[in-house]
């Protein structure tokens, strides 16, 4: 339960501060010039869980080498277009990250592996007030 709530947390954090991926070169008052190489686009669905089959709701889905990502909704899923070819990045706090080629396949399903180093580095640090009892 406590999972599920976090995973919402975060989900909502990331789909309310707006544009997770942006930076096209489109956008108002950049000069940059920029070529376009035509390639072909392709929707990929997927699915991302943990070792247990449980639902990683919010991991980071992104085409390696571009700044076309998303995020996994409610359900884990996700759709992404790529370009032919295309690497995946997968990563989620608490996991390693999964590096996935698209190649052939149009629906993925991505099984993210516990990263047990990392949980042990985190550290938790609380502050609290004192307050004196009443006589």
């Amino acid at each position: 339960m406590k999972k599920q709530f976090l995973n919402v947390f975060i989900l909502l954090l990331l789909t309310t501060s707006g544009k997770m991926f942006a930076g096209t070169g489109s956008e108002p008052g950049n000069r940059s010039e920029t070529t376009e190489v035509s390639q072909q686009k392709r929707s990929v669905k997927g699915t991302v869980v943990d070792p247990y089959n449980e639902p990683v709701i919010g991991a980071s889905v992104v085409e390696k080498g571009t700044t076309n990502g998303i995020i996994t909704d409610f359900n884990d899923e996700f759709t992404l277009s790529v370009d032919e070819g295309a690497v995946l990045e997968i990563s989620y706090l608490g996991y390693k990250t999964k590096t996935v080629t698209v190649g052939n396949n149009n629906v993925l399903q991505i099984v993210l592996e516990e990263d047990t180093q990392m949980i042990d580095e985190i550290v938790v640090t609380g502050f609290g007030l004192s307050q004196k009892k009443p006589h």
